[in-house]
């Protein structure tokens, strides 16, 4: 039985970058893998302890093990008001072979994520959000 769980995560999480793959044109999983990555720990780190877990549940298993790598709980939320300084941490973080434009990037993958994650968590997201982010995510989320 439990073959079947690790077989289902590990197919779950191949669709999953292979269609972000896609709606990024990038065709290197691993890119794509840390890309993803690097935007989801921006976002995490955006988050309250409450709403990162919540959020965490609606990722596939092994996404979600990224996404709470090396995750410091007592350094969240931290204070990001404006959407450049979420482009200079993805910058800062990204360690992929290829150079990505986060201006690029980031609202893609939020658009991505629309798709996946419930609109009821969504929801909870932006609501936690400064205004200019949570300006930027809804406009994001209709890339998805």
């Amino acid at each position: 039985m439990e073959g079947n769980s690790i077989e289902k995560t590990m197919q779950t999480t191949n669709h999953w970058l292979n269609e972000l793959g896609q709606d990024l044109g990038i065709a290197d999983k691993q890119i794509v893998y840390t890309a993803f990555k690097t935007v989801l720990s921006v976002i995490r780190d955006r988050l309250t302890v409450e709403e990162i877990s919540d959020f965490a549940a609606e990722l596939p298993v092994l996404i979600r093990g990224a996404f709470y790598e090396e995750w410091n709980p007592s350094k969240t939320p931290i204070k990001m008001k404006h959407i450049d300084e979420m482009y200079v941490l993805f910058l800062e973080r990204y360690k992929g072979p290829l150079i990505l434009d986060p201006k690029m990037v980031i609202p893609k993958i939020i658009g991505f994520l629309s798709k996946k994650v419930s609109a009821g968590e969504m929801k909870d997201i932006k609501s936690i959000l400064p205004k200019e982010l949570k300006e930027f995510w809804a406009v994001s989320e209709s890339l998805g």
